[in-house]
């Protein structure tokens, strides 16, 4: 199996989650970020385009960042 076989496997599974979620959190836009070392970089939405938000193509940000908005 070659690697891009299972980057877009893992994307799938990724939309996949995305998908569910919206049937058990409420709100308008869902995201994924990939941590990578210090920066967050988020790889999947939902709800963006809907609700007319800018979204880079992967925006990116610092952890301490992220662990705050979660919290």
């Amino acid at each position: 199996m070659s690697s891009s076989t299972i980057w877009v496997g893992f994307l799938q599974v990724l939309d996949y989650i995305l998908d569910q979620v919206v049937h058990f959190v409420r709100g308008d836009t869902y995201n994924i970020i990939l941590i990578e070392g210090e920066v967050g970089r988020m790889i999947r939405w939902r709800g963006y385009e809907e609700n007319q938000i800018p979204n880079e193509a992967s925006p990116q940000t610092d952890k301490a960042n992220i662990y705050r908005r979660v919290r």
